[in-house]
């Protein structure tokens, strides 16, 4: 879903090139071509787009489609039964049926304008191109501020509001450029701001009826409305003869009611969101849409305050999205919460919203027993603290080992800090003492440094008898890859304690490592001693990795065969992306 949710605005603007190329090749063929080259144009366009159709067609088949489970419910009875989805149903086809009647008057004043049919394709293909190059320019620039700093219901609003405001004006002038102005904003809106809303307003649906109910709104909005209009379009132009002047108004009556139906979509969207946080199904890449809406922000608010220690959880960890004061005030009341967990939660809440702590609260949660709860305030006084550095240097020279162990973890995730804390001498210090304490400290801290002297340390604790000492080290080195330590790390591979950490620290150093690992797996140390390294190429899983895996499954030997299959599953499981050509399967 959210790989999804970051590729759709570029399809669709994909869309938008597309028809900003048709637009302005039609106008500049016209001339020459005529109507009836461009018509022989348009089926090779739809024949080109069969033939790639069909391409995206086998390729998605042989990816297996994410099971469902089966419902009895059909999707018009999940439409039946909420009251949400419903006024979402009903805002949705007002947007069409509004968008059909404006091109309608749009292309018969157009026809007008321009009886001769050269310069009609001329000016449609004018029209549309800066239609679409205005979109373009529009969705990538100015849509996603609209949305940030008028929030999901004035934007929604835009497209009525558009058509409320030239429709009067139209119908009293009767046309004109008027209803021109009219058709060009409503599409620029419609293609930008409206596919954005309409993708928020779905995320307030549970994830598998969303799923049930899609395609039959897809259908009921985008076939039925069309068809609905086109009927009555017919019946008032032809039967009861009703002016075009009159059909303006009507737009503007019709454009009016889908405000009104935006309102109580946005109350029902609050509603529906405040569900989602009670059932904690709400999914996180839909959070920060979604926070754009007040009714989203009071039913975050509610979550905040209630009893339900997994629903406040789940309102923290939406809570950054928010960014408004009234929420941050929700987020401090949570650090007197009884849980230690939500606690924790909320400092790093706190942390990620960049919010004060004046009453030094947080500080006093390092006194706490609670491992998460004290890891979230060390990481929260190292950002946001009133003396980081001092403060980290207060916990390395203290007594306490345990919040030296949490304060060595966090400065990795803070290299700023760590610069100014950590020192070359402090680490030498605990490496000279030698004692079991000093060097788990350091082989800790090395996880946190950087530069050439790190190798040199780490291999010496690499190196050292002790197991948890290595195992840090291998932590440390994990973070810190280095293609110079292979020589001390892949013995470490066959060490049943430390196989995994091991594992894990060749893996970061990439492909340099393959070449050892391949030599590994001729089998002079044993079976185990292949394993291993198979494990740790399908771990890598680069083209490098893959074909040392390739060779082992062409190869005469059944177990290597055995393991470079095995290896090549969990490529495939840990990548997402085929591994082998299917004519070589």
């Amino acid at each position: 879903s959210r790989r999804a949710r970051r590729l759709f605005p570029l399809l669709g603007g994909s869309g938008l090139i597309g028809g900003l190329a048709g637009g302005g090749f039609a106008a500049w063929s016209a001339p020459f071509l005529g109507p009836v080259g461009l018509m022989w144009v348009l089926s090779g366009l739809l024949v080109l787009g069969r033939v790639l159709t069909g391409s995206v067609e086998r390729r998605r088949a042989r990816f297996p489609e994410m099971a469902t489970l089966a419902s009895s419910v059909s999707s018009w009875e999940i439409i039946r039964k909420s009251g949400y989805i419903k006024v979402l149903t009903l805002g949705l086809a007002l947007s069409v049926v509004v968008g059909t009647v404006v091109d309608f008057q749009f292309k018969l004043l157009i026809q007008r304008m321009y009886p001769e049919p050269h310069q009609l394709t001329q000016f449609l293909g004018t029209f549309y191109a800066g239609l679409n190059a205005v979109s373009l320019l529009f969705q990538f620039g100015a849509a996603g501020w609209f949305l940030q700093r008028l929030g999901l219901g004035a934007s929604t609003g835009l497209q009525p509001g558009a058509v409320l405001l030239f429709a009067p004006w139209a119908a009293l002038t009767t046309g004109g450029w008027t209803v021109v102005a009219m058709r060009w904003i409503q599409g620029v809106v419609s293609q930008t701001l409206g596919k954005s809303s309409t993708e928020i307003y779905y995320a307030a649906i549970r994830p598998r009826e969303r799923r049930r109910i899609k395609p039959a709104l897809d259908t009921l909005i985008e076939r039925w409305s069309d068809a609905i209009v086109g009927i009555l379009l017919l019946v008032v132009l032809r039967l009861l003869r009703v002016r075009v002047e009159l059909i303006t108004a009507a737009t503007a009556v019709l454009a009016l009611v889908w405000v009104f139906v935006l309102f109580f979509l946005n109350r029902q969207y609050g509603r529906a969101f405040h569900e989602a946080l009670s059932r904690r199904w709400i999914e996180p890449e839909a959070a920060p849409e979604s926070m754009r809406l007040p009714s989203a922000r009071k039913a975050l608010l509610e979550a905040l305050r209630s009893d339900d220690e997994r629903q406040v959880l789940l309102a923290l960890n939406l809570s950054p999205y928010a960014r408004d004061a009234e929420t941050g005030l929700g987020v401090r009341e949570c650090l007197r919460h009884s849980s230690p967990g939500v606690r924790a939660a909320a400092v790093q809440a706190m942390e990620a919203m960049r919010l004060p702590d004046p009453h030094l609260v947080i500080e006093g949660f390092l006194a706490e027993t609670h491992e998460g709860l004290r890891r979230a305030a060390i990481g929260y006084l190292l950002s946001l603290g009133p003396e980081p550095t001092a403060f980290a240097r207060r916990l390395l020279e203290g007594n306490d080992p345990t919040l030296r162990q949490y304060l060595l973890d966090a400065l990795f995730d803070h290299p700023y800090e760590a610069r100014g804390v950590l020192t070359w001498s402090w680490i030498d210090a605990r490496l000279q003492s030698g004692t079991r304490e000093d060097l788990l400290l350091a082989a800790r801290a090395l996880g946190a440094m950087e530069g050439p002297a790190t190798t040199q340390r780490l291999r010496s604790v690499l190196t050292n008898p002790d197991l948890d000492v290595q195992r840090v080290a291998l932590l440390s080195a994990a973070r810190r890859p280095s293609p110079e330590l292979l020589d001390t790390l892949l013995p470490l591979l066959i060490v049943s304690e430390l196989s995994y950490e091991a594992r894990e620290a060749v893996t970061s150093v990439g492909d340099p490592a393959v070449p050892e690992l391949q030599r590994l797996l001729g089998g002079e140390r044993g079976e185990r001693a292949q394993e291993r390294p198979a494990r740790t190429l399908a771990q890598i899983a680069s083209p490098r990795a893959l074909d040392c895996l390739t060779t082992l499954v062409r190869g005469a030997d059944a177990r290597l065969r055995y393991l470079g299959l095995r290896g090549m599953r969990r490529a495939r499981l840990r990548t997402g992306e085929p591994v082998l050509a299917r004519s070589m399967v």
